[in-house]
């Protein structure tokens, strides 16, 4: 996970996740490294799918 706004660049984020079987990438919108936590409205839904 990491926002669109990170100092990580989505393309190295990708290929990491490819690198690790079963992973996956949420991308934020509107988001710094430092906001990731406060963006609940976004983050509590992504995690409860990824925990069913």
């Amino acid at each position: 996970m990491l926002g669109d706004t990170d100092f990580l660049r989505v393309e190295h984020a990708a290929e990491m996740r490819d690198l690790i079987p079963d992973a996956r990438l949420a991308v934020l919108p509107d988001t710094t490294h430092m906001a990731l936590m406060k963006r609940t409205d976004l983050l509590l839904p992504m995690l409860e799918e990824f925990l069913r």
